[in-house]
């Protein structure tokens, strides 16, 4: 119990702390409303304020990062900048490294969590994907050859017996001529999806980057992703809708291609994050597997 009122004790040093630093810099009122945001499963999110003048605050974790879904202020801030105005994404207002880590603030947009509207989803993510994306983002390579190097590397650091069942399910490779890139979010899960007079607005830009726009799309048909955020995996008729609404047939066959890699890379992330103490993931690695087997068939 000791340990616990401590811990609650230094949580609230540090948000004070943190508020004092944002008021000191012109960022918040001193006497504003904080309301912390849940659905995140990295960083620390406040709705700051009321009304349209309403804010919100995001303390990143630095520690919260992977080499598939990066964690970075800097590369949010730029996707922000380069977004202002397309309605794809919130309105910076700035930034600051504070003694808590480093924090982004942007406006706040009023709306709802994404309810399972695949189509509005489709819609903004084709919107996205026509734009190129800025300089000062990383590069995502879906080439198969890229995505299992890479998923080799994140399963040597894994040391459960699904490991070495997981380096069984790798696909056998198959040459494929590279995409044209694209800007992408990088991390299009149903918590970063909020519905905004009837569109679809992607929020949490902190993995953005340029390449492959079925990157996007497995993040997003993703089983595993689907049930971590409270949702249960996508039908084949909402995966149908989907493709639908993006409209583009071209990048929409070369997933079909590229999915087994991508949901096996999928699937390794989990089960890393799982071996990390994040047990939701363990259930969900099981979900990408069982996905993983199908494709492979």
């Amino acid at each position: 119990m000791g340990a616990a009122v401590q811990n609650i004790h230094t949580e609230s040093r540090s948000h004070l702390s943190l508020v004092s630093e944002l008021t000191a810099a012109g960022f918040v009122r001193a006497e504003s409303s904080w309301t912390s945001y849940a659905g995140g499963r990295t960083n620390k999110i406040w709705k700051v304020g009321c009304g349209a003048n309403s804010i919100v605050v995001k303390l990143f974790d630095t520690a919260g990062a992977s080499d598939l879904f990066p964690n970075d202020m800097a590369a949010e801030s730029i996707a922000l900048q380069e977004l202002a105005g397309t309605g794809l994404a919130p309105t910076l207002v700035g930034q600051l490294q504070t003694a808590n880590g480093p924090c982004l603030i942007y406006q706040n947009v009023p709306g709802q969590r994404w309810d399972g509207c695949v189509m509005a989803v489709g819609t903004a993510m084709a919107k996205l994907h026509s734009l190129s994306a800025p300089p000062g983002v990383r590069d995502i390579s879906t080439q198969p050859d890229h995505v299992m190097a890479a998923g080799r590397k994140a399963l040597a650091h894994c040391a459960s017996t699904q490991a070495r069942q997981l380096e069984n399910l790798c696909p056998p490779l198959v040459p494929m001529e590279p995409s044209r890139p694209a800007f992408l979010h990088g991390d299009i899960v149903p918590g970063n999806i909020l519905l905004h007079a009837g569109q679809a607005m992607l929020i949490d830009w902190q993995c953005p980057a340029s390449g492959d726009p079925c990157h996007d799309i497995a993040v997003f048909l993703s089983p595993a992703m689907q049930t971590l955020y409270g949702h249960k995996p996508l039908t084949p008729a909402q995966e149908t809708a989907f493709h639908m609404s993006y409209d583009r047939p071209d990048v929409s066959a070369r997933y079909q291609i590229l999915r087994p890699y991508l949901h096996w890379q999928l699937a390794i992330h989990c089960l890393w994050k799982a071996e990390q103490g994040d047990s939701d993931y363990s259930a969900a690695a099981a979900l990408e597997c069982a996905a993983l087997k199908r494709f492979n068939n």
